[in-house]
């Protein structure tokens, strides 16, 4: 089963912080529900990891940033039943870490487009 949550996650009764300690997302985590965060626009994608970054710190420690990139990734491939058979694209980073505001995608090597993009800063 598939669940949409909304970007505010008001499917849940928890009203989050400072109100409460839980919010949606970390209730499901807790209950070990396999969380994914998707896209229903295109221009979302840019911003994607900071949403993620944000559902991480509002998780108190819950998950790790590997665990969070995996919601943003592999557990939308796993929620939507996609075999892939590639190990993933490799993406490296100027100025911090991927969820760091002052980083830069600088390069990615895709190995499911048989590609290599490499960006000028």
């Amino acid at each position: 089963m598939i669940i949409t949550i909304t970007h505010d996650l008001t499917i849940c009764s928890e009203p989050g912080l400072p109100l409460s300690k839980d919010t949606a997302f970390t209730t499901l985590l807790k209950h070990n529900v396999t969380v994914g965060f998707g896209i229903e626009e295109v221009w979302e994608g840019r911003n994607q990891r900071f949403e993620l970054a944000w559902a991480a710190l509002n998780a108190g420690g819950l998950i790790s940033d590997e665990e969070a990139i995996a919601i943003g990734s592999t557990n939308l491939e796993k929620l939507l039943g996609l075999e892939v058979k590639t190990q993933g694209d490799l993406v490296a980073y100027r100025g911090g870490q991927i969820f760091e505001m002052a980083s830069r995608v600088v390069a990615v090597i895709s190995e499911s487009r048989a590609h290599v993009d490499v960006f000028s800063l």
